[in-house]
């Protein structure tokens, strides 16, 4: 968005502009480093924070938000100014950024006050920004959509209905995910052989049982997945600019199900994921593609097993191989026996490298519905796990419930002309 469409320029406007700016990118620098110091550093040796005090008493006045600041402002000049700060706080690994980003947004609320004074011509702000908003695109969802510097967008109604039924009523038939004999076999040949791949069935060439949990490995959750992609050849494909698959019958053909169903349905959310995270007319290589059934099952029936199933609670935090990912659930919470929870959970990576922990009082809690989830990418501190689940089912030993995603990862490769 071009500034000039807001104002007519005359000198003092662009002596006030210089002075804001200063004050806001020396007020970040200084800050930081005063907060920094002040942290490694004695009590009595603490350096002043005379400066910053004034400066964040210079903005109590100013409001929470404005009409620009929502909007129009933020798309170029918030996404310039706050890669510099990423790229300090990343570079130096300061554990303080949501404060240097609150005063960010101050600083900008008082950007956007300073941009809706009247212009020189008397328009009024309104005017302006109506006619800015037809001469130049309107971006503000592009800023609405970066969590910790990667995208993440939600996304509804991914696959087309009779596509994603068929899939679910295929997919129905296996059962082997609520056998716990089978279950607490694999958790003990996982120890011996690492080997937790079960039978191909009638749809699926390889799906297997994976054990997962933040804490123990005997307080595992059960994931019970089919592989869609060849771990030693990974899927690649080319997208057009509508971010359609090129040879989309020999992209299938790679596929491992034999379910034409399936084969549409990893296609329809491959094609998803390439426009929303703007792929479209390049090259997806690496592509991955899971479908995850968890189970869950009343506690009663854990007794006797060499583990303790948790029921999707205490799953690892982490950030995907891949540039970008998609994820979708493919039910309904309650398919069988309702539960509650079991979307998914989004934070900032902390400085506890080589451990993915989130930074304390950054978790959001994204919840799911059938046929929507999100698309992300994994380029910055954005890491994700799945939320807790609370089952419902207590009152019946038999009961059990189901959460069922499609998980989407590629790296995107710009097409070769």
């Amino acid at each position: 968005m071009g500034i000039s469409a807001q104002k007519i320029w005359q000198q003092h406007h662009i002596k006030d502009l210089m002075s804001l700016l200063q004050m806001g990118t020396g007020h970040l620098f200084y800050h930081s480093m005063n907060s920094h110091l002040a942290r490694s550093s004695s009590a009595g040796s603490a350096p002043s924070t005379q400066q910053s005090d004034s400066f964040k008493n210079s903005l109590n006045s100013v409001p929470e938000s404005t009409e620009l600041s929502n909007g129009l402002v933020k798309p170029g000049f918030l996404s310039a100014s706050t890669d510099t700060s990423k790229e300090v706080i990343k570079a130096d690994k300061w554990s303080f950024h949501k404060e240097l980003y609150n005063l960010h947004e101050k600083f900008l609320n008082r950007f956007a006050l300073f941009m809706l004074e009247p212009s020189a011509d008397g328009a009024s702000p309104s005017k302006k920004i109506r006619q800015d908003q037809t001469r130049y695109p309107r971006q503000s969802a592009v800023d609405k959509n970066i969590k910790y510097g990667d995208k993440f967008i939600q996304v509804k109604d991914v696959f087309d209905e009779g596509v994603l039924e068929k899939v679910n009523r295929e997919i129905d038939k296996d059962r082997r995910l609520f056998d716990l004999d089978l279950i607490n076999e694999v958790f003990n040949r996982i120890d011996t052989s690492c080997k937790n791949q079960i039978p191909k069935n009638d749809i699926f060439d390889c799906p297997y049982i994976r054990f997962e949990s933040s804490k123990r490995h005997e307080d595992s959750n059960i994931v019970y997945s089919y592989l869609l992609h060849d771990v030693g050849k990974y899927l690649v494909c080319q997208v057009d600019e509508d971010g359609k698959i090129k040879a989309k019958e020999a992209f299938k053909r790679n596929l491992l199900t034999r379910s034409e169903a399936v084969k549409e349905l990893c296609c329809q959310a491959l094609e998803k994921m390439a426009v929303l995270l703007d792929w479209s007319g390049n090259e997806v290589d690496r592509i991955k593609i899971f479908i995850n059934r968890y189970p869950l099952f009343n506690p009663v029936r854990f007794k006797g097993l060499s583990f303790t199933p948790q029921n999707i609670k205490n799953m690892h935090w982490h950030r995907d191989q891949n540039e970008g990912s998609l994820v979708v659930q493919l039910n309904e919470h309650d398919c069988e026996t309702e539960y509650s929870g079991g979307g998914l959970e989004i934070a900032q990576c902390s400085d506890s490298y080589p451990f993915i922990i989130p930074l304390e009082g950054t978790e959001e809690k994204k919840p799911y519905k059938k046929n929507g989830g999100y698309a992300f990418t994994n380029d910055m501190s954005l890491i994700h796990r799945s939320q807790d689940i609370e089952f419902k089912g207590i009152n019946d030993e038999k009961e059990v419930a189901e959460k069922r995603i499609i998980v989407v990862m590629g790296n995107k490769r710009k097409a070769a002309k």
